[in-house]
């Protein structure tokens, strides 16, 4: 017995490492980057740092990472969203892989007491090729817990992200719930009393309300009644009673503006209103 499938479990627990590596340095260079390009507080982005940082991206790269700006926090969100999605997968395998390194390990050491025990003609033979066996298993299963360590944190940072965001601009926000406004072009607010001149072609005004209604839902249904019951591909279920349900998903998913929607329709539903007044509700923060 040679040790092909135990080099096998390390090349590819090296694989993975590898991977970690790239979704690391595409946090940096697309999304940390596409945040900067876009003028977003370093605190909005910050967990991202962390993020890269753990997945092993150089920090020279990390520093300097400019990409295409991200158009709205909507889309900032369903990259980080994306990136979290990669790094569970990641886990995922690694989990895997590492039940299967810790089997092939057990594996080796027994045919190597084996080997010992038998006294046999080739029993030195055999207890080197276990002793071989065992090693690189344990070489494999070290490279899976320096993985799993990187990707716990590197998703922990990843979820951090949109309370970051929500926090650094907490202020915009409330603004924007209450009815409020913001400059055509944000940085038209730049903290200087001296007059700045402005660019021909103005941005339309920007209203976030995917992730105003998102934060507004849950408080909104538990006051009136429903009830969480779990979650549902990664979307909350919320239910008021055996036959009347709606999915609040997290922000940054594909269809989460999609689903925000459909929740609305079936509030004014039951509630028999307008989807107008119970968007209206929920954006200007005076849901009952």
């Amino acid at each position: 017995m040679t040790a092909s499938y135990e080099q096998a479990l390390l090349t590819r627990a090296r694989e993975l490492a590898g991977q970690a590596l790239e979704l690391g340095e595409g946090i940096a260079a697309t999304i940390l980057g596409g945040a900067r390009a876009a003028g977003l507080d370093p605190a909005a982005y910050a967990p991202l740092t962390g993020a890269a940082l753990a997945l092993g991206a150089d920090r020279v790269t990390i520093y300097r990472a400019t990409g295409p700006a991200h158009p709205s926090d909507v889309a900032f969100l369903a990259a980080v969203a994306d990136a979290e999605d990669d790094a569970r997968d990641l886990f995922a395998a690694a989990g895997k892989l590492a039940d299967q390194g810790t089997a092939a390990l057990d594996a080796a050491y027994g045919d190597l007491e084996d080997a010992l025990a038998s006294g046999g003609e080739d029993a030195d033979a055999e207890a080197a090729d276990a002793r071989v066996r065992g090693l690189v298993c344990e070489r494999a299963l070290a490279v899976l817990a320096e993985l799993d360590r990187r990707l716990r944190h590197a998703i922990a940072r990843l979820q951090a992200a949109p309370a970051a965001l929500g926090e650094t601009y907490e202020s915009v926000y409330d603004l924007i719930r209450a009815g409020g406004l913001m400059p055509f072009d944000g940085r038209w607010i730049t903290g200087d009393d001296s007059a700045a001149p402005r660019s021909a072609g103005q941005a339309a005004p920007r209203r976030l309300a995917t992730m105003t209604v998102l934060a507004a839902l849950p408080g909104y249904l538990a006051r009136h009644g429903w009830a969480h019951q779990g979650t549902w591909r990664r979307a909350h279920v919320w239910r008021l009673n055996s036959d009347l349900a709606v999915l609040v998903p997290p922000l940054g998913l594909a269809d989460s503006g999609q689903l925000a929607a459909v929740a609305v329709q079936a509030i004014a539903k039951h509630e028999h209103r307008q989807p107008a007044d119970v968007l209206r509700d929920l954006t200007a923060g005076a849901a009952r």
